[in-house]
């Protein structure tokens, strides 16, 4: 299968979190809310997770006066041009994922509903408070292809209590061209975040962690904690 060939049809299915293929981010100061973030505080997260087959993350979801439930699971992983990713089915949508957790693409049926290329990286590695990227890439979907700026911007550390528990995490924004905006709260102890607010237009949602569970795994497949950054 090759994601850069495959026409994109009508339809496309919300972001699920980032992919890392293509050339690296390029460091930028953001504009707006992403420039006045607050001050970060000093902490670090050394590397992505190691997601496996299994591992499911289900959310709470809300936006306006609607509340439904969304759940992530590990489907798969497959190699594409070289290229591993992580398969994670949400519904009946399938989200291509590098293994540095950026995203790449939306699959429905074996066929491209949504792709972003490069890939768009939610998180870069080592995940740093005070860290600042910018990503150019080229968006595609059934209304066609289009230029995108996204910037982005580690906040810093931060205890965020959801559904499923209080987790250590490390916020993170992200701007787009328009209105369009995202905060979300990366928890290593999870692998994935555990919060997420987003703006599209005039239109706000809101996801947060309700449960998760993991596949077997070595005990250090996640890392167990933020780590204090050296000042």
């Amino acid at each position: 299968m090759d994601l850069r060939r495959i026409p994109a049809p009508a339809f496309w299915a919300i972001l699920l979190a980032g992919c890392a293929a293509g050339p690296p981010p390029t460091p930028s100061t953001p504009p707006s809310s992403v420039q006045s973030a607050p001050a970060p505080t000093s902490a670090t997260v050394p590397s992505p997770p190691r997601w496996r087959v299994g591992d499911r993350w289900v959310y709470e979801w809300v936006s306006g006066g609607q509340v439904s439930t969304k759940t992530v699971e590990v489907a798969g992983v497959e190699s594409v041009n070289g290229v591993t990713y992580y398969v994670a089915g949400v519904g009946e949508i399938q989200e291509y994922l590098t293994l540095e957790l950026h995203w790449a693409a939306s699959l429905r049926n074996s066929k491209v509903q949504a792709r972003m290329l490069p890939p768009q990286p939610w998180y870069v590695w080592p995940l740093e408070a005070g860290q600042r990227w910018t990503h150019r890439a080229a968006f595609e979907d059934a209304q066609g292809r289009r230029e995108q700026i996204h910037r982005f911007v580690v906040v810093g550390a931060e205890t965020v209590e959801v559904p499923a528990g209080r987790f250590q995490s490390l916020k993170v924004m992200r701007e787009a061209d328009g209105e369009e905006s995202d905060q979300y709260w990366y928890a290593p102890v999870v692998g994935s975040y555990v919060r997420w607010l987003g703006t599209r237009g005039k239109q706000q949602f809101e996801e947060r962690l309700k449960e998760f569970v993991f596949a077997a795994r070595p005990r250090d497949a996640f890392s167990p904690s933020i780590r204090s950054s050296p000042r």
